[in-house]
């Protein structure tokens, strides 16, 4: 039932906000998340989302989290909280990490036909740090095109 997913979604949030033993403990955000996870529905790739938050910085159980980012992109590819901690994810492993981030990054924007911001600014900053600079540019001025309220971009195209 969505009603239900959403409600349950919901909780998970707060729990999550509230902090100590709300966030680490079972019943609270991750119960609650996972409960919201297992729904189909539009509340689906959040949850798996915050799911993947909880096993990154809760349980530090990397490969689950990186488990549930993904599967939250394999429902929505612009689910933006799960996009940016895997890439993140991704880059911390060095060089080789960072290929695939950007790789995944261009899969994102080619299924979503260039809507996910949250993939062209992503791969914008690796592009840049590779001193790739002109597909840097063209990246965030993509990210622009869809969202020009981050200053961030602007700060990196030096306006």
């Amino acid at each position: 039932n969505q009603a239900t997913a959403e409600i349950q979604y919901r909780l998970g949030r707060v729990y999550w906000s509230r902090g100590g033993e709300f966030r680490v403990e079972r019943p609270y955000a991750l119960g609650h998340l996972l409960a919201a996870a297992g729904a189909a529905g539009p509340w689906q790739s959040s949850a798996f989302a915050w799911v993947g938050h909880f096993y990154k910085d809760v349980a530090c159980d990397l490969p689950r989290a990186q488990k549930c980012y993904q599967r939250a992109l394999e429902l929505d590819p612009l689910e933006s909280s799960a996009g940016e901690a895997l890439v993140r994810m991704l880059c911390a492993g060095g060089l080789a990490g960072c290929e695939v981030a950007a790789a995944l990054c261009r899969s994102v924007l080619e299924r979503t036909h260039g809507q996910a911001a949250w993939a062209s600014r992503r791969l914008g900053y690796i592009l840049a740090a590779n001193h790739q600079h002109e597909e840097a540019v063209t990246a965030f001025q993509n990210a622009l095109r869809v969202d020009d309220s981050r200053a961030s971009l602007w700060e990196a195209l030096g306006g």
